[in-house]
């Protein structure tokens, strides 16, 4: 009995020869062994084999043989080819007694792979593999009329049949960007009225680590050589020094599928449905080759006076790869369908800035002042560095100070912009004028139905909006009781009201009714020629809108938000004319566009207007994506080229948006064009302003 523990003891402890092992309590012995004498339970277990794989190099840079432990992962990319031996050691008996059987049902093959009856398995990595993982296992049967080798009972012969295998990961090509794209999170400077140009290379790449190259079919040399292509990732070249450049091989490299690149509107800010900045355009470089890679996308943006901000404007950028079909047995084979993953994300922020400006060839100090509703005087005290003895000698490229940047403070948002502008001795329309982001656009249009107008509204925002915040308009044309209450965003359910008294003898059914009424004339079911008017009812609840109200002393329409709304989303309303506003009798109503800085101009009811929204001291930014203050801050040169780099200390306004990028919120600041000569200013030309409120 103890020499029977002790047995046992050994065989735990691993002391006994692998060759004898007992059986488990399943009464089989395990993968690899075999048992042969009539009547042994537990069985004595006997190795009979190991597992064997080798690689012979086919899809390796050189051919050295390489061998594997049972199950391990090869990572292949696609377009790899793997030529491998699953097969086994012999322990007892002949080799030549153990035959691996690929074909098994225990496991399948991948589509378009072969094997041979010796156990050679043979897969070239496509586009259809990508992503997935493969189990290849043979099956090491021993031969029937071998049996006799390995017991002297062979019709009482068992064994457990030994599995080799090996495990396949395809990798995919995914959409990269590379090169001398702008790196995730940049923060951008770019000006008002230069062109931004930004170079987006993309390609098709295998971005993780593989245990091999893929190797392209040869191609014939001007010298004779046969030449393989080798590519690793984005890397292409040939395998022998002999054959680079002397063949088109680099041309026939197993590239991955076409790269594009696509803006993603839903992280893109300001909102808009193709997901780039108004005015902006994403187009492919011409004069690239569907075959070369990588391939350069470029982004081009002009911004215009209205889009400068301290709110960066935040692109996103997704690559995609073309999907579809590939041919999968050389050039004229048949084709195989395959979806690739989604591709590289990369995000950048572009800050406008209000109270810079890049001087164009060709422009002037007075130039440059008439713009910003300043003189080539104050424009010159805001930069000391222009030579006293020329102030004019300003060159193509150089970037202007145009007024002094005022952070906004939690007493400035309750006083407003009367007071804030009355504190810095300018006007209340300068102000608002120089900062864009205080003020929405808005586009009119009106319906005449009666005496009074049903007026649709589209209010474009040059900020994000939080719930509660109010945008006001002034619109000192239109007159009316005042009111408070819901406004629908369209007018989806319109009702038809007859009028009688509107179409005038002589007017023929189908002809449009009278001046001030919309709709046709048409019949009655008496046979009275009337007026059939569309009517929108004016009621049901806004997406965006909680309510309105109209106030006849100001002539001010207000909209109260009831949610957060993003920079650039387009807000519509529409006021029923069963509100009661009207024109005022000296305004014509078809009247076209004017300008919108002159809303009141006599005789016309214009087609856009200003809308004033709320100072705030912060506001959200929930598209920084991972930004912070060790974000790279790039650059534009004169030619369009962008210049990155890890920011040191910035200052001003740059340093207060990279520190709050964290915190995703945005730091709000005012430029202003202070009066050259006044008293009362505690601000100095060529530096920020900082007024603390006045004492009690």
């Amino acid at each position: 009995m103890a020499a029977a523990w002790l047995a046992v003891a050994a065989a735990v402890c691993g002391l006994l020869p692998a060759a004898r092992v007992r059986a488990d309590g399943s009464g089989l012995c395990p993968p690899g062994h075999f048992w042969g004498r009539a009547g042994s339970d537990p069985p004595s277990c006997k190795q009979y084999a190991t597992p064997s794989i080798v690689d012979f190099g086919s899809f390796k840079a050189n051919t050295v043989v390489q061998r594997f432990a049972n199950n391990q992962l090869l990572q292949v990319p696609v377009g790899g080819e793997l030529y491998i031996k699953l097969s086994s050691n012999r322990i007892t008996g002949a080799q030549s007694d153990l035959v691996p059987v690929l074909n098994n049902e225990e496991y399948g093959l991948p589509e378009f792979s072969s094997h041979t009856a010796d156990g050679w398995f043979h897969m070239k990595a496509r586009q259809a593999h990508g992503g997935e993982e493969y189990k290849v296992c043979a099956r090491i049967d021993i031969k029937p009329e071998a049996y006799a080798s390995f017991t002297s009972e062979p019709q009482t012969f068992k064994y457990n049949k030994l599995f080799t295998c090996i495990r396949i990961r395809v990798l995919p090509h995914t959409a990269t960007f590379v090169a001398n794209t702008p790196p995730q999170n940049a923060l951008i400077q770019a000006y008002f009225g230069e062109s931004l140009s930004l170079d987006l290379v993309i390609n098709s790449t295998i971005t993780k680590e593989v245990d091999g190259v893929a190797l392209a079919d040869p191609c014939q040399s001007k010298n004779g050589n046969v030449c393989y292509i080798l590519s690793a990732g984005s890397e292409c070249k040939c395998s022998i020094a002999a054959c680079t450049g002397e063949c088109l091989c680099l041309q026939d490299c197993a590239q991955g599928p076409y790269p594009s690149i696509q803006a993603v509107a839903a992280m893109s800010s300001p909102v808009k449905a193709d997901g780039l900045p108004e005015g902006a355009s994403l187009q492919l470089v011409p004069g690239q080759l569907p075959l070369h890679r990588p391939q350069t996308w470029r982004f081009t943006w002009r911004p215009r006076f209205d889009q400068r901000s301290s709110v960066p404007t935040s692109v996103c950028f997704q690559g995609h790869l073309m999907t579809g079909e590939v041919m999968v047995q050389g050039r004229h084979g048949p084709s195989e369908s395959y979806a690739p993953l989604p591709g590289e994300l990369r995000c950048f922020r572009i800050l406008v800035p209000k109270c810079y400006h890049q001087v164009k060839d060709g422009e002037t100090l007075q130039d440059v002042a008439r713009i910003y509703r300043s003189d080539w005087l104050g424009l010159l005290h805001n930069n000391p560095n222009l030579p006293g003895s020329n102030p004019s000698a300003v060159i193509g490229g150089q970037i202007l100070r145009v007024g002094v940047s005022h952070m906004l403070q939690a007493h400035d948002v309750m006083d407003g912009v009367a007071v804030i502008a009355s504190r810095f001795l300018v006007s209340p329309e300068d102000m608002l004028f120089l900062n864009p982001e205080l003020q929405a656009h808005v586009s009119l249009g009106y319906h005449p139905h009666g005496s009074t107008y049903q007026v649709d509204l589209t209010v474009v925002l040059r900020r994000i909006m939080s719930e509660g915040e109010a945008i006001s308009l002034s619109l000192p044309f239109l007159n009316g009781a005042s009111w408070e209450g819901q406004v629908p965003e369209s007018c989806t359910d319109l009702h038809y009201v007859w009028n009688a008294h509107v179409c005038q003898v002589g007017q023929a059914p189908g002809e449009e009714c009278g001046a001030g009424h919309a709709g046709t004339c048409t019949y009655d079911h008496v046979g009275v020629l009337g007026c059939n008017e569309p009517v929108c009812p004016g009621v049901g609840e806004h997406p965006h809108v909680g309510k309105a109200s109209w106030d006849l002393h100001t002539h001010t329409l207000t909209l109260f938000l009831a949610k957060e709304v993003e920079k650039g989303s387009k807000i519509s309303a529409v006021i029923a004319a069963s509100r009661g506003l009207q024109l005022e009798p000296e305004v014509q109503s078809t009247a076209g566009p004017m300008d919108a800085d002159r809303p009141n101009m006599r005789g016309h009811a214009p087609s856009h207007v200003l809308a004033e929204v709320p100072i705030r001291d912060w506001v959200p930014d929930k598209h920084v994506y991972g930004a912070s203050s060790r974000s790279p801050l790039c650059s534009v040169d004169k030619a369009g080229r962008v210049h990155c780099a890890s920011p040191a200390t910035p200052g001003g306004h740059l340093e207060r948006l990279l520190a709050s990028a964290a915190d995703q919120r945005v730091p709000m600041e005012l430029c202003l064009v202070l009066p050259l000569c006044a008293d009362g200013l505690a601000c100095a030309y060529g530096s920020d302003c900082s007024i603390e409120p006045p004492r009690a």
